[in-house]
């Protein structure tokens, strides 16, 4: 296995974590990598970067409340609805309504 094909435990590093508020947006940032991942449409077309894929990485304390993604990918190019009807899910956004 090459340095670039190392497999990084997620699910340690959102166990090793103690504050509970932040354990709790490790969890939710595994759900969002384990959903991707998951998705022949998505994990192919997006690339991870930014301070969570750092933290992963690197096992570091950095705090951050959003993970951030790169695709070549324009928004018109996304089916959400196809997304949504795979997973199973609605989207939510915070205010009770999907």
């Amino acid at each position: 296995m090459s340095k670039s094909d190392k497999i990084y435990d997620i699910e340690k590093w959102v166990t090793d974590e103690e504050n509970p508020i932040d354990r709790k947006n490790r969890e939710a940032f595994h759900v969002i990598l384990f959903a991707i991942s998951h998705s022949q449409n998505l994990h192919a077309a997006m690339i991870m970067k930014g301070a969570v894929l750092l933290a992963i990485r690197y096992n570091c304390i950095r705090h951050t409340t959003d993970i951030d993604f790169s695709t070549h990918l324009k928004a018109s190019e996304f089916d959400i609805d196809q997304i949504y009807i795979r997973s199973g899910t609605k989207p939510y956004f915070g205010n009770g309504n999907p």
